[in-house]
């Protein structure tokens, strides 16, 4: 697989384009180096946007520049610089995407990807990802050690919460024109009744049971989130904990208290979550004893 690069101004950061599925469609991100691009780190960070986003909203810019590590945040087809079409359920290209972005930073560029961290839509994505069927697993041959599920949604019938709203332009054109700023361009984004449909209906609960147990899982919520109740954290908890493979302590949950969704003034105590906890957690990974040295020590 080519792709391009491309200086950002900043020493630390260069722009990396990769071919998406879509002919034409290439994905761009941008590479943070937490050293320099002549020193990479063996590992690299995932940082992924939310619905009608970009690669540099909310506290991704700030975590890049503080995670101990390498990492990529990139705009996924249809959003951002990223060209392509853009559809409200297109979560598989979603995935095709973060395929392509996972198989070049693989094998292009002899990376391992140690963390991935979703917002809003962008968390759906990722658990679809870390869930996905090992038939699937074209991309990278191991488990993503560690994953931080940021404002996402649990309850995806709440999506038809606004579709009064969505009504009036099914009634006059078929289509809902969603129109919003986006990395300070005014965009269009259409919206059809079987987006709804689909979202509603999108299996959640049946993907989170999949994920692997040797996967960490920090959730983080806005206590003040309009648009995804906070709820719906202490549900992807619960089913977490559910899961008896997975031990008591392999997901944790941190609210952060007066924060919105896009946790607007809020962005710092989200990069100092993540860090704590992910410190924590590759310590005790460390600490931990293999199958092999826990076999021996029995048998002393």
């Amino acid at each position: 697989m080519q792709a391009g690069s491309g200086s950002t101004g900043a020493e630390n950061e260069v722009t990396i384009r990769i071919p998406s599925a879509q002919p034409g469609a290439d994905i761009v991100g941008i590479l943070h180096h937490r050293h320099s691009a002549a020193q990479r780190t063996e590992h690299v960070a995932l940082i992924l946007h939310g619905l009608m986003a970009h690669k540099n909203q909310s506290y991704h810019v700030e975590l890049a520049a503080a995670l101990p590590m390498d990492s990529f945040r990139f705009d996924f087809r249809g959003n951002g610089e990223t060209g392509g079409s853009w559809g409200m359920c297109n979560i598989g290209h979603d995935i095709e995407d973060l395929q392509a972005v996972v198989h070049h930073l693989r094998h292009e560029m002899a990376y391992r990807v140690e963390l991935i961290v979703g917002h809003s839509r962008g968390s759906l994505d990722a658990w679809t990802y870390l869930a996905r069927d090992e038939r699937l697993r074209w991309d990278d041959d191991t488990d993503v050690p560690f994953f931080v599920a940021v404002s996402g949604r649990w309850d995806m019938m709440r999506v038809l919460d606004r579709y009064d709203v969505y009504k009036r332009g099914f009634d006059k054109e078929g289509v809902f024109k969603w129109r919003v700023k986006s990395a300070g361009v005014q965009r269009e984004y259409p919206v059809y009744p079987s987006d709804l449909g689909r979202m509603a209906t999108f299996p959640i609960r049946k993907i989170v049971r999949r994920i692997s147990a040797t996967t960490e899982v920090l959730i983080i919520h806005g206590t003040e989130d309009r648009t995804v109740p906070v709820q719906d954290a202490h549900s992807y908890l619960h089913e977490l904990r559910s899961n008896p493979r997975r031990s008591s302590d392999a997901q944790q949950l941190q609210l952060v208290p007066g924060s919105d969704h896009m946790y607007k003034g809020y962005t710092q105590p989200v990069v100092e979550h993540i860090l704590e906890w992910y410190h924590q957690r590759k310590a005790a990974k460390r600490a931990a004893p293999t199958p092999a040295s826990g076999q021996a020590q029995a048998r002393l």
